[in-house]
């Protein structure tokens, strides 16, 4: 907290399934209370309900209703019953276009949730809108950070950035960033 608080970073490796989702939990909540813009990167989008399950685990069930998630036509399931899910908007993207050029989030929205894949994509609104709220006091935290690397010697091109490239860009101008990683 103490690096946060300070617009630094931290990591967290550790192995699998001794608690690094519940800090990670810990540490949006601790984002959303400080109002800072708290957006949660990780491999997959079936790892949202391994997220909201680690927000359940401390008390923060209800926030379900207040995940953003960057995804385009999709209904994920936060939780294995089906019984709470999130469901995006037909227009998705244009909602994540508005959003960046206002630099803050969209009212009634507390948390960013998003995948590396979800990166890759140049001028994507997905990118563009990350790019934005990390650069409005957000806070990047990066589950599973050893995927923002990309793939070794890729360039850019046309269609494609290196995702290492932009989560670097990332990483230089969010106000802080929390690392997590089995692998680190």
């Amino acid at each position: 907290i103490n690096n946060i608080s300070n617009g630094a970073g931290f990591i967290i490796g550790d192995q699998t399934g001794v608690g690094k989702g519940r800090v990670v939990a810990a540490m949006l909540r601790y984002a959303i209370k400080n109002d800072l813009t708290p957006i949660f990167v990780t491999e997959k989008p079936n790892l949202y309900t391994d997220m909201y399950r680690d927000f359940s685990d401390i008390g923060m069930g209800d926030i379900a209703d207040k995940i953003l998630i960057t995804n385009a036509n999709q209904s994920i399931a936060l939780t294995e019953d089906g019984s709470k899910s999130i469901k995006t908007k037909s227009n998705h993207n244009q909602f994540l276009n508005d959003a960046a050029q206002k630099g803050k989030m969209p009212k009634g929205y507390d948390v960013i949730f998003t995948t590396y894949d979800q990166m890759n994509i140049p001028k994507s609104a997905r990118r563009v809108f990350v790019r934005s709220m990390a650069q409005n006091n957000g806070m990047l935290v990066m589950d599973e950070s050893h995927n923002a690397g990309g793939t070794e010697g890729a360039v850019e091109t046309a269609k494609k950035k290196p995702r290492s490239i932009f989560f670097r860009e990332l990483v230089t101008s969010a106000h802080s960033v929390f690392y997590s990683s089995a692998t680190y």
